[in-house]
C-alpha cells in the first residue's frame, strides 16, 4: 500500500471520527442552534429590547475587563504599569456610564454605527485599499448601501433609529443559528451501511 494510499484512508477515518462524535452531541447542536434562531427572531420583533441588552452586556464586558488591567496593574504583573492603570480605568469608566446611562449608550452605538457604515461605504466607492478585481460592480453597490445606511441612521437620529443594533444583532444570530442547524441536520441522517471489500 502507498503512502498516498495511506493518507488519503486515515484522512477519511479522520472525517468518519469527526461526524461519530458530532453525531453523538447532535442533541447539543439542535439545542444550541434553535436556541440562535429564536434568540434572533425575538430580537427582530422586539429590537429596542434586544439592543438594550446588548448595551448592558458591552457595558458588563468592559467593567469587567477594566478592573481586571486595574488589578493587574497595581498587582504589578505587566510591563507598562502606567499605562494599564490608564487603559484600565477607562474601560472601567465606560463600563458604568453604559450600566447607569444605558438609553445614552444605545444612542453612541447607533453613531458608532452611522461612522462605520459612512467610513466602510466611502472606502468602498473610492476604492480603498484596492478596487475589486472579482467584483467590482458589487463594491459599489456595497458602498452605495453603506452611505444610504449612514444617512438614514444620521437622519432619523436618535430615536427613531434605537432599533437598529437590536435589529442587526437578531439578524447576526439568525445568520449563526444557520451552519449549526444544518451541521445537525447532516449528522443527524443514518450513514450509509459500509460494505468491507476484501482485497485480493
Amino acid at each position: 500500500m502507498t503512502s498516498d494510499t495511506q493518507a488519503v484512508q486515515t484522512g477519511d477515518e479522520s472525517s468518519i471520527d469527526i461526524r461519530d462524535v458530532l453525531r453523538q452531541h447532535r442533541g447539543l447542536l439542535w439545542c444550541e442552534g434553535f436556541t440562535l434562531l429564536l434568540g434572533g427572531i425575538a430580537l427582530i420583533i422586539y429590537p429596542l429590547a434586544g439592543g438594550m441588552v446588548l448595551e448592558t452586556l458591552l457595558g458588563v464586558i468592559a467593567l469587567l475587563v477594566g478592573g481586571a488591567s486595574l488589578l493587574r496593574g497595581c498587582l504589578g504583573g505587566c510591563e507598562h504599569r502606567g499605562s494599564v492603570l490608564v487603559t484600565g480605568f477607562l474601560a472601567a469608566v465606560l463600563g458604568v456610564a453604559l450600566l447607569v446611562w444605558p438609553l445614552e449608550g444605545l444612542e453612541a452605538m447607533v453613531l458608532l454605527l452611522a461612522a462605520f457604515c459612512l467610513l466602510r461605504g466611502i472606502a468602498d466607492l473610492a476604492g480603498i485599499p484596492a478596487r475589486s478585481q472579482v467584483a467590482p460592480v458589487l463594491q459599489i453597490i456595497s458602498g452605495l448601501a453603506g452611505v444610504v445606511l449612514a444617512t438614514l441612521l444620521l437622519v432619523w437620529y436618535p430615536h427613531d433609529v434605537l432599533w437598529v443594533p437590536g435589529l442587526l444583532f437578531g439578524i447576526e444570530l439568525m445568520f449563526l443559528a444557520m451552519p449549526v442547524l444544518a451541521v445537525a441536520s447532516a449528522v443527524s441522517v443514518r450513514p450509509a451501511r459500509r460494505v468491507d471489500v476484501k482485497q485480493a
